[in-house]
């Protein structure tokens, strides 16, 4: 990566980069943040605690 923006900093030619897929397994996702190193879960997880977000702010309105 750091190549490709050296070309657009000196405005030359990118290089082909050829397309990958993710190699992460069918359900999985990475979550990065600033202050904690990556993690990788499975999407389910992610569901589930939105699932509980939703729940906790209904409690709240009521």
């Amino acid at each position: 990566m750091p190549y490709v923006f050296v070309k657009l900093a000196c405005d030359e030619p990118l290089p082909v980069i050829p397309q990958k897929l993710n190699p992460a397994a069918q359900g999985m996702v990475w979550i990065r943040g600033m202050d904690f190193e990556p993690v990788l879960v499975p999407m389910s997880d992610i569901e589930a605690q939105r699932t509980a977000l939703e729940r906790r702010r209904k409690k709240l309105r009521v």
